[in-house]
């Protein structure tokens, strides 16, 4: 969480103290990194706090579990992710096609999008919300449903609305991109440099994706066998928060990706690091 917290804080920083030199898909890196910060604040509270702290019984012990302790904020910047994922697919396939430039994400269009992501995230969670409460036997937080058909297809959803599905259509936006800036790129009047700049953004975006479909596959699918085959993956069991593992370490992958894929990023890792230098060494000078 340490280093989730530290790598995607530089990538935030980079995108916004060097605003004017952004292209539009910066921004939506911007919103993983918030989104995978979302996850890391969001485990603390979970799986260190709540190891050493009690919650009180009751309400009050449903509120921290529904706000909390429960996973609904890092199911929301999971959705938030995924979909911005979507999003980012969407750009690159508008990017690479001169004909379809009336339909690039900017301007209001990116701000657009990027806000109903995170709406969309939040109403797709709100079910679990709903019907989480704090077990008094158990000491522990989970999910109530009032009759558990309603669980199994909202898991069910889960897995299809907010994974399956979209990496599906993912899969065939990048397709085409890739058949664009690899195959018909030769034929067109397009630059070489305008070229190889799109085939390095949309390689970093893929590299991206893929990680992030590999690393939330295991949680999302212990969520669904849960409810479906509770006697393979029980809810709440060690094997069950075992699988949040990956999702945590994924959160930390995307800068790392950037800084190795990237030479623009790391060109503005560096001139934020000759402006801390250069700030503390006024202050040394004030003091």
């Amino acid at each position: 969480m340490i280093v989730n917290l530290s790598l995607n804080m530089l990538v935030v920083l980079a995108v916004t103290r060097f605003k004017q030199k952004q292209p539009p898909i910066n921004y939506l890196f911007l919103n993983l990194a918030l989104s995978d910060m979302l996850v890391a604040t969001s485990l603390i509270p979970q799986y260190i706090i709540r190891p050493v702290f009690t919650l009180p019984d009751g309400w009050a012990g449903t509120l921290l579990c529904k706000l909390f302790v429960g996973g609904f904020t890092m199911w929301v910047a999971g959705c938030a992710s995924t979909t911005i994922h979507v999003v980012i697919a969407l750009e690159r396939f508008y990017a690479t096609r001169l004909e379809n430039r009336a339909r690039k994400l900017q301007g209001r269009k990116l701000k657009m999008a990027i806000g109903l992501v995170w709406i969309y995230a939040v109403l797709t969670e709100i079910p679990p919300f709903c019907v989480m409460t704090y077990d008094e036997s158990r000491k522990s937080c989970f999910e109530n449903w009032p009759n558990q058909l309603h669980g199994k297809i909202y898991t069910v959803f889960t897995f299809l609305v907010d994974f399956t599905i979209p990496l599906i259509f993912m899969a065939a936006l990048y397709s085409k991109t890739l058949m664009v800036l690899w195959v018909d790129s030769k034929r067109s009047k397009t630059s070489l440099s305008a070229v190889k700049t799109r085939k390095r953004v949309t390689k970093i975006a893929i590299i991206v994706t893929v990680l992030h479909a590999l690393c939330w596959f295991p949680d999302v699918t212990s969520y669904l066998l849960a409810y479906h085959v509770p006697g393979l993956v029980e809810y709440g069991s060690i094997l069950y928060h075992a699988c949040v593992i990956p999702v945590a370490v994924s959160t930390c992958l995307n800068p790392i990706v950037y800084a190795l894929q990237s030479s623009r990023f790391r060109m503005q890792m560096k001139n934020m690091v000759r402006c801390f230098n250069v700030m503390n060494s006024k202050k040394v000078f004030v003091q």
